[in-house]
């Protein structure tokens, strides 16, 4: 299954990374590259929104492990969204769910992020 990335700016250097279909060894390079070329600009956050994503492997969950590397030597910040509970799983398996910021909504995730950068 193929991966699809929309990705659209916020507020305040904030952009929405939406995902649908399967992040893996597959597709995790299609990701990896859109994001390298987002941060080229001047990001102040990414909210991955995985509420289609119905598969994540291993590949997947390093390439948003690159992402919160990157933007965290940028002081920014990552947040997750939406995640289903078969991909919620891989991330408990993983012990990634205290790492990462996980929310429900994207309001939620944009609220973090207002909060986190003091607005």
């Amino acid at each position: 299954m193929e991966l699809q990335i929309e990705a659209r700016p916020l507020t305040g250097g904030i952009h929405e990374v939406r995902l649908e279909g399967s992040l893996d060894s597959a597709t995790h390079q299609h990701l990896e590259g859109r994001l390298q070329r987002l941060m080229e600009q001047p990001v102040a956050g990414l909210i991955f929104d995985m509420s289609g994503v119905h598969y994540v492997s291993s590949a997947g969950v390093r390439v948003i492990f690159w992402a919160q590397k990157h933007l965290r030597d940028r002081q920014a910040h990552v947040a997750l969204t939406g995640l289903r509970p078969k991909v919620n799983e891989i991330f408990e398996i993983m012990k990634i769910v205290p790492v990462l910021n996980i929310f429900d909504e994207i309001q939620d995730a944009q609220r973090f992020m207002d909060r986190v950068m003091g607005r």
